[in-house]
């Protein structure tokens, strides 16, 4: 299995009995049944591949609430730490949703006024 490829993760979640995809939009709205399959999904290759942030971005794209929020700073914060400037640039495409973009204003406004407070995106990180 091809750990970054997108396309594969698309299959396996297909296999769960889930379609992504409409064939004239590249998105549609889950379900909540299955949005927690495709949550399920990456799940266990989160789990089997922890270095690899496909999974992440595929669950900011397909899921919602407290699921996209957990995967959104867990994509965010380490591209944040290294210095990856262009983070919000790879966000772009979930600003046409707004409840995705008050999520990732609010996870921001939290990290900015964590490092005023403490220097730590969060008061849970460990000093460096």
């Amino acid at each position: 299995m091809n750990s970054v490829n997108f396309e594969t993760y698309y299959k396996l979640i297909q296999l769960k009995g889930v379609q992504l995809f409409d064939s004239f939009d590249r998105t549609r709205i889950l379900s909540s049944d299955e949005e927690e399959k495709v949550f399920e999904v990456l799940q266990v290759y989160k789990k089997g591949f922890p270095k690899v942030n496909a999974h992440v971005r595929i669950g900011l794209t397909f899921l919602t609430g407290k699921h996209f929020e957990d995967y959104l700073d867990e994509f965010v914060k380490p591209l944040l730490v290294k210095g990856v400037p262009s983070v919000i640039q790879d966000l772009k495409e979930l600003y046409n949703n707004q409840s995705k973009v008050k999520s990732i204003e609010s996870l921001l406004n939290s990290y900015l006024k964590s490092m005023e407070k403490s220097e730590k995106l969060s008061e849970s990180d460990k000093e460096l």
